[in-house]
């Protein structure tokens, strides 16, 4: 089975941003047990920083103090472990009296903030870039578990930040179900409902046509909304961004694309008109089609009260998609049993190699 890096933090006597000269600036989610917040530099007030912080009450049982633990160094690990340039970085983890808290860079928006602001060239781009780090992932055999707009964060370039790993899990080598799903409403792939196999990475994938959808769609995801029918009927999507999410969202697993076939028809923006004109293929198979009368059953939403974003030509229907690319071998670091503490006390030494604290941050 995939191992990550242990996880690595300090142990500080006091609370982190008094260390650092810092105070909360704002409140970003609160969930009880855990909040997430912008802190800044009090005489530097531009330097922001997000603090994710897994809250330690005094009147935790040790249950629910090993849950936060447990949760805390799970994440830690899988962030710690990732290195890539759409995936937001830890700067700085410590357990402090009151909390346990991971670091990050600050970025000032996400595509759910920002999701009517965006263009259908930026959909473009972001569409390109989470399939990339989903590669990325996937490749690892991890998946993020928990993919929509507001996980999403946007640095000043444009860059898309994947984050929230706290639902991610390690995909063992000889399995392709995950331990549980948990995830969003409105993102949830719909074999929760049903009956059906639960492979990991396809359910991710589901998500992720979700959230590829409400980028090119420009509106949030709703429960009454059909999908395959909104993309199979647009006149706006170019062909390979129609295709991948006809790939994507499709109702059953067996059907559903994996993320290398997405990305070989995003990097060959060819393909779909090809198909078109050669004549070889005017529907994905008969198998997508019994998905898209299934959804038209299941959904009162048929019609056009969705608005589309008019930026390219009619398209025509489904397209099949090229020979999925094997995909590149990488290394993937695993999460010792040691990872998770037999009991909320613990106790470990800063490494007196580390620099200061204000450093990292």
């Amino acid at each position: 089975m995939p191992v990550l890096k242990e996880a690595k933090y300090r142990v500080l006597n006091k609370d982190a941003l008094e260390i650092l000269d810092m105070e909360q600036m704002e409140l970003l989610a609160d969930r009880g047990n855990w909040e997430v917040i912008v802190a800044a530099r009090v005489r530097q007030p531009k330097v922001k920083r997000v603090l994710k912080k897994f809250l330690l009450f005094e009147d935790d049982d040790e249950t629910s103090r090993m849950r936060k633990w447990s949760s805390f160094k799970h994440e830690l690990s899988i962030l710690q472990s990732l290195e890539h340039h759409n995936i937001v970085r830890v700067l700085a983890a410590f357990q402090c009296p009151s909390y346990l808290g991971i670091a990050m860079g600050y970025h000032p928006t996400d595509l759910h903030r920002g999701l009517l602001d965006v263009t259908y060239t930026e959909a473009e781009s972001y569409t390109s870039q989470l399939t990339d780090v989903m590669c990325y992932l996937h490749g690892q055999r991890i998946i993020h578990g928990d993919l929509k707009l507001g996980n999403v964060l946007l640095d000043r370039a444009g860059r898309v930040k994947l984050c929230d790993f706290g639902h991610s899990q390690v995909i063992p080598d000889d399995t392709d179900k995950p331990d549980g799903w948990r995830g969003t409403d409105g993102y949830l792939p719909p074999e929760l409902y049903h009956s059906q196999v639960h492979n990991a990475f396809k359910m991710d994938n589901y998500s992720l046509g979700i959230l590829m959808w409400a980028l090119f769609f420009g509106t949030t995801p709703r429960d009454n909304i059909n999908y395959l029918y909104k993309v199979g009927n647009s006149s706006f999507l170019k062909p390979q961004h129609k295709h991948c999410l006809l790939r994507l969202l499709a109702l059953s697993p067996t059907h559903r694309a994996d993320i290398w076939e997405i990305a070989g028809i995003l990097k060959d923006e060819d393909t779909s008109e090809r198909y078109v004109r050669t004549g070889s293929v005017c529907s994905l198979s008969s198998e997508c089609s019994s998905d898209s009368a299934q959804a038209n059953q299941s959904s009162p939403d048929n019609g056009s009260s969705v608005t589309e974003r008019p930026e390219s030509a009619a398209v025509s229907n489904q397209f099949r998609a090229p020979p999925t690319p094997h995909p590149q071998a990488t290394s993937c670091y695993l999460l010792p049993q040691t990872a998770y503490p037999d009991s909320g006390d613990v106790r470990t030494s800063l490494a007196p190699s580390w620099p200061p604290l204000h450093k990292d941050l």
